[in-house]
């Protein structure tokens, strides 16, 4: 349940990220993917929708306006990519979001996954990225 709760919280911040603004989440503990070594207290970045920084927290200035997430005492990893799923619902969309999957391979598409992408792409829904194959023959 804290894990919804701090979803929710860091949703509208994301999304906002995705529309050009800026997102700093500081004080947090960084996952390194390539040694497996935790950063402490570190800042991560985020200019319209992409990370910028990755810096420890002292280092870092954080821009103006940037909405500004604490991060105390929590972990950031990478999202994750499902590469075999069956997208039926877009209820579905927030399930993988929740869970950090951020790219997802949809294994049976048609145009409602197609719209679903543009929604998505849009911010009028939130869901990871898709790549889609076409009906199954």
């Amino acid at each position: 349940m804290r894990l919804l709760r701090a979803l929710l919280l860091l949703i509208p911040a994301l999304a906002g990220c995705g529309q050009g603004g800026s997102l700093a989440i500081t004080h947090v503990t960084v996952v390194d993917m390539e040694t497996g070594d935790q950063l402490p207290d570190q800042t991560v970045v985020m200019e319209a929708g992409r990370i910028a920084i990755v810096r420890p927290s002292a280092e870092v200035v954080t821009p103006a306006g940037a909405t500004v997430v604490d991060g105390s005492g929590r972990f950031v990893v990478p999202g994750f990519a499902d590469m075999h799923v069956h997208l039926y619902t877009e209820g579905d969309l927030l399930t993988y979001v929740a869970n950090g999957i951020t790219t997802v391979r949809n294994m049976a598409g048609d145009s409602t996954h197609l719209a679903m992408r543009r929604r998505i792409a849009a911010g009028t829904i939130i869901g990871p990225r898709i790549f889609t194959a076409g009906p199954v023959v």
